[in-house]
């Protein structure tokens, strides 16, 4: 049992490492941009300069390995959360505190049935059911505060605790004054797109931070086998998934690991039962949460949108000149709907015949097939910026004033834009380069193989993003939608450095490098 465990780990981490070096290769010679309101996208291609230095700027991040391990940890960390939290407050002081598109309505639903309106469970929440957990999660913390900036502030708090509970948890594994701990708190610091994300009041955020605090429950469980830590991994993953719909990926990722787990520890039973409750947890949650907004609207909730209205978005191009990524949200569902509501079947009639007239068209014209689904894949893993600028306060006269120019010309796409971009293309090929070094080193030495908590939670890891590929592979897709996932792939990536800084000394040297 052991041996089929171990097998089904090395093919996840075999099909992982396919991916991210693909990623990686690809983004030492191309990127992905996201530029006006109309969320319009091109490929930018790299000049041999530009290359040069981003080859350089990722042997710094291995040389930096020279200054980290002469810090103490506890300082590293200390540093960096209060420049995080500077550089947070600053965001929120010098943008408009302005929410346009899902986030405004996700809101003014939350707050209009704070004050006993329901008519958003017939409109907006009536088409978009899976909202309902993030209007629950808003209207607990409207007791504190109804101000959008108590939000961005709740945001940026959430951000950090995301950085915390992921140094927290493996830190415990590598040790806390490790290399490959140090290199986790810098890669967390330096993802902009997480910090930018404060002022998208949406379900990605609580979800990451839910996501990683069921990591660091894992963790424990992982390294003691005590069930109160296996639910408290399943109570803030399902509550994750509530919030954010896409984190049911997630879910199965840590079914089946429970499952390799229990394979590998000899507890199949304990780690059934495990994979049953996260499950439970979530359909219960879901299940009380729609009870409770029928009771007391005395409204019956729909299902919403067909699912596989998203799917046709997701085979769809956009072939004007200047457009679109193909795949991406284009407003394909929201048209049909409005065009046959209330009438369901013609809705999934309609996008079942689109779905078929894609997959027709796509398999006469293989060529042009390949390159849709190459371009879709680029412009959703290679943005540096996730859509974090382009989701925030956009430029309008219903913005209101920044108070930083600094800010401003970062919203207006502008040098400042241009900049971040630009350095966060170095941060998106150390994540996808270093994460495929963390896998071969581990698979090689074997070093997974000798830490089990190690190996669970990359297995997790591995799992929730291979899943949110091949998701986004067919469903209508964003870079922002998957931000999350890269973030988590950095645990990985700060693995990959530690070793790469202590393989590359021991080259030098002639030793290793103690931590």
């Amino acid at each position: 049992m052991k041996k089929l465990a171990s097998f089904g780990q090395v093919s996840i981490w075999l099909i992982l490492l396919v991916l991210v070096t693909g990623l990686g290769l690809a983004s030492l010679f191309l990127g992905a941009e996201i530029y006006g309101f109309q969320e319009f996208g091109r490929l930018i291609f790299l000049t041999g300069g530009q290359v040069g230095l981003l080859i350089l700027a990722l042997a710094l991040l291995v040389g930096l390995g020279f200054i980290l391990k002469k810090v103490p940890s506890q300082w590293l960390a200390l540093i960096l959360a209060v420049l995080y939290l500077l550089a947070g407050l600053y965001l929120i002081w010098g943008t408009p505190p302005h929410l346009r598109a899902d986030p405004r309505d996700v809101m003014t639903s939350a707050l209009n049935i704070r004050r006993g309106n329901y008519e958003n469970l017939l409109g907006y929440l009536g088409t978009h059911p899976h909202q309902l957990g993030l209007v629950s999660f808003e209207r607990f913390f409207f007791k504190f505060s109804q101000a959008t900036n108590f939000f961005h502030a709740l945001y940026l708090a959430l951000t950090m605790g995301s950085h915390a509970l992921l140094i927290a948890s493996f830190s415990q594994i590598f040790g806390w004054q490790d290399l490959k701990t140090k290199y986790l708190m810098v890669l967390g610091f330096l993802f902009t797109p997480a910090l930018f994300f404060i002022k998208f009041i949406y379900g990605s955020t609580p979800a990451l931070f839910l996501i990683c605090a069921s990591i660091f429950f894992l963790t424990q469980y992982f390294k003691s086998n005590a069930w109160y830590w296996a639910l408290g991994a399943n109570l803030s993953l399902a509550a994750a998934a509530i919030i954010r719909n896409n984190f049911l990926i997630a879910i199965i990722a840590l079914c089946i690991t429970y499952l390799i787990y229990g394979l590998k520890s000899k507890t199949m039973l304990k780690q059934v039962l495990a994979s049953l409750t996260l499950i439970g947890l979530f359909w219960l949650g879901g299940q009380l949460q729609v009870n409770h907004y029928q009771e007391i609207s005395g409204v019956t909730l729909d299902k919403g949108m067909p699912k596989n209205l998203y799917l046709a978005m997701g085979l769809q191009a956009d072939d004007r000149p200047e457009g679109r990524f193909p795949g991406w949200y284009n407003r394909y569902n929201n048209n049909v709907y409005k065009k046959y509501y209330p009438d369901t079947a013609a809705m999934e009639q309609a996008a079942a015949q689109e779905i078929r007239e894609r997959v027709h068209a796509m398999v006469k014209a293989p060529q042009k097939t390949g390159k849709f689904f190459l371009t879709k894949i680029a412009s959703t893993w290679l943005d540096p910026n996730f859509e974090s600028v382009w989701s925030g306060p956009m430029i309008s006269k219903k913005t209101g004033p920044f108070r930083s120019d600094w800010l401003k010309n970062i919203y207006q796409f502008k040098g400042n834009y241009q900049l971040l971009v630009k350095s966060g293309h170095v941060l998106l090929t150390t994540g996808y380069l270093f994460a495929a070094v963390a896998l071969v080193g581990g698979l090689v030495k074997p070093y997974f193989a000798d830490h089990l908590t190690l190996s669970m939670i990359f297995t997790f890891i591995s799992l929730c993003f291979i899943g949110t590929f091949i998701f986004h592979l067919f469903w209508e897709t964003k870079s922002q939608y998957v931000f999350t996932h890269f973030y988590l792939l950095l645990s990985m990536a700060a693995f990959g450095l530690g070793t790469s800084y202590q393989g590359l000394s021991k080259l030098l040297t002639g030793k290793g490098v103690k931590n």
